[in-house]
């Protein structure tokens, strides 16, 4: 087999060099013109694999950093379900103990109960129905047993003093809207629940971002997050960052714009002063009793202000029922 090759090889050279021989320079020209073309051809093949193989290496270490960080991600979400199951089973923990705490606070009552129920056995018969010789012994065994050391029915002394810590603390939620109005009717709600049941201040943060929905839940994690070492521990300093961030800076000077111009109209004269006091407490503005009564004068209709003139007062109050009376008089 190797002779025959080298007779072919040998032949093949022998018929090169003849056909270069008998070619004319012109087709030698083109043979060799397009022999470069070939060999420029395969080198830029060459190069094309070159690259395509680089950008397989890459694709590939690109693939193996994917499978890694979801890997990472894997392990996370096995911790947060690890931590949610612990939370789950603290709850049913608490649940049960409240439960237990209820039940035996039931049979205590019962217990309490029981005692009343029989002394109700035992004047059930008393009535005036029956005669009067069957009520006399049930009288005399109901004496008899109380003389022999039959205990007393037991009264439930309750303090009446903590009636509000009866009463369900519900706070008010915050969607975080970009409305200042929304917010600051937000905000009195809040300051009125907490001093109504004298809430502990130590405690009205987290009771109030608790309650935080939709944007203003995001708002508030993205804050603690990029603010670890100034996040409000108290009431008022979330107040001011939250005033910061849903009430524009303009808006005070709007609302006391608004306030000086502000008019009864067609709204009656309760409508009105509601709406001006609102208007001052979302403003902050606190004034002495003259000058609020001399605004809430200078908004009242004509008519009214005319009745008013001839009236004496020395409150707010009492001017606000006199101009409800004269607003029947109009």
């Amino acid at each position: 087999m190797c002779y025959c090759c080298c007779s072919l090889t040998m032949s093949g050279n022998g018929e090169d060099e003849q056909g270069q021989h008998a070619h004319s320079p012109r087709t030698r020209g083109i043979i060799h013109d397009f022999e470069r073309r070939m060999r420029l051809r395969a080198e830029g093949l060459e190069e094309d694999v070159r690259v395509t193989n680089e950008r397989l290496g890459q694709l590939e270490a690109t693939q193996i950093g994917t499978n890694q960080r979801l890997a990472a991600m894997e392990v996370s979400i096995g911790e947060v379900n690890t931590s949610l199951a612990a939370i789950l089973a603290r709850l049913e923990r608490m649940q049960d103990g409240g439960r237990n705490r209820a039940h035996q606070h039931h049979r205590n009552d019962g217990s309490v109960g029981s005692v009343s129920a029989e002394n109700d056995d035992v004047y059930a018969g008393d009535t005036e129905h029956d005669d009067e010789v069957d009520a006399q012994p049930r009288r005399q065994l109901h004496r008899n047993r109380r003389g022999m050391g039959a205990r007393p029915p037991r009264r439930e002394v309750r303090d009446n003093d903590d009636s509000l810590g009866k009463i369900k603390f519900t706070m008010p939620s915050f969607d975080g809207k970009y409305d200042p109005d929304a917010y600051l009717t937000w905000e009195l709600a809040a300051d009125q629940k907490f001093a109504c049941h004298d809430f502990p201040r130590n405690k009205r943060v987290r009771a109030a971002t608790s309650e935080f929905t939709d944007f203003a839940s995001i708002w508030w994690s993205e804050y603690c997050r990029t603010n670890p070492n100034n996040t409000p521990q108290t009431w008022d300093a979330l107040k001011r960052v939250m005033r910061a961030r849903f009430v524009p800076s303009y808006h005070a000077r709007d609302l006391l714009h608004r306030l000086q111009q502000f008019r009864q109209g067609n709204k009656s004269v309760e409508e009105y002063y509601q709406e001006l006091q609102t208007g001052m407490l979302r403003c902050g503005l606190v004034e002495t009793e003259d000058a609020a009564m001399a605004r809430f004068v200078g908004g009242l209709n004509r008519e009214i202000q005319d009745i008013l003139a001839y009236k004496e007062y020395n409150s707010i109050d009492r001017l606000f029922h006199l101009a409800c009376k004269a607003e029947r008089e109009v």
